[in-house]
């Protein structure tokens, strides 16, 4: 089984894993949107498919620590893609950069 599941089943210190990766990627998130003022945050990589157990508290967290105006308008979302996120997005941008 994998933290996530067990996470999912109820497992109280799987939970708190998550919960203190919530909290830490939410003040990333918000020193992000603090210093560049971006309007979406991408979860990618095999993470991404347990966002579940953390994207809307991290989000939270984000809230609380940016800039009112600049926190509301950030989209959080989570990618998908799994550990494909990266050869994917490489791959569009030589794709996109090959075609000009």
């Amino acid at each position: 089984m994998t933290i996530a599941s067990l996470a999912r089943e109820g497992d109280p210190f799987c939970m708190e894993l998550f919960r203190r990766l919530a909290r830490y990627l939410g003040i990333g998130m918000a020193d992000i949107v603090n210093l560049l003022n971006i309007e979406m945050i991408v979860i990618g990589g095999g993470l991404s498919n347990a966002s579940d157990l953390f994207l809307g508290l991290a989000r939270d967290e984000m809230l609380k620590r940016s800039f009112k105006v600049a926190g509301q308008h950030v989209t959080v979302v989570s990618s998908k893609l799994g550990d494909d996120g990266g050869i994917i997005g490489a791959a569009f941008i030589a794709l996109t950069r090959g075609s000009r």
